[in-house]
C-alpha cells in the first residue's frame, strides 16, 4: 500500500495527504508484522494532491459509497494501467495481468492534465460534477 505525503521542513515529520486513510490501514494491521519503505515521491504539487484526494476522489467516493482509496485504485487501473508478467519456471508459461500503475510519477504537466481530465470524465459518467482545481482554494493558510 502506498500513501503520499511530504516531510515538514520545520518538524522533519511525515505528513500524509490522507492521514485518516493511513491510520485506518495501520489499525487494520494490528498484531501483524509490517515492513515500511520510504522513498522520495514524484514532483506533483501538494495542491494537485489536495484536489485529487480532497475533491475528485472524495466526490466520487461520496456518490458511490466507496472510499477515496478504492476510487484511487479504480482510477489507477482504468487510466494508468501497467502489465505484469508472471512466468512459471517449471513450464515456461507466462501469464500477463493488468494492474493499476502509479500516479505518483505523473510529473509532466501533460500526464497530470490527462489523468485529471479522465477522473473528471469518470465523475461525469457517474453523474458527479468535479470542478477544475483552482489552486488558490487548496493552499495551506
Amino acid at each position: 500500500m502506498y500513501f503520499d505525503g511530504k516531510v515538514d521542513l520545520e518538524t522533519k515529520r511525515a505528513k500524509f495527504y490522507d492521514q485518516d486513510a493511513v491510520s485506518r490501514y495501520i489499525a487494520s494491521l494490528a498484531g501483524h508484522p509490517i515492513r515500511v519503505k520510504i522513498e522520495k515521491g514524484g514532483k506533483r504539487t501538494e495542491q494537485q494532491n489536495k484536489w485529487l484526494w480532497g475533491v475528485a476522489y472524495k466526490l466520487i467516493a461520496d456518490h458511490t459509497g466507496y472510499t477515496p482509496e478504492e476510487i484511487h485504485e479504480v482510477c489507477k487501473q482504468k487510466f494508468n494501467p501497467r502489465a505484469v508478467m508472471i512466468s512459471n519456471k517449471t513450464t515456461g508459461e507466462t501469464e500477463t495481468f493488468i494492474v493499476g500503475g502509479t500516479t505518483t510519477q505523473l510529473n509532466k504537466r501533460e500526464e497530470w492534465e490527462l489523468y485529471k481530465e479522465r477522473v473528471q470524465q469518470l465523475g461525469a459518467e457517474l453523474g458527479v460534477i468535479i470542478p477544475d482545481p483552482d489552486q488558490r482554494d487548496f493552499l495551506d493558510e
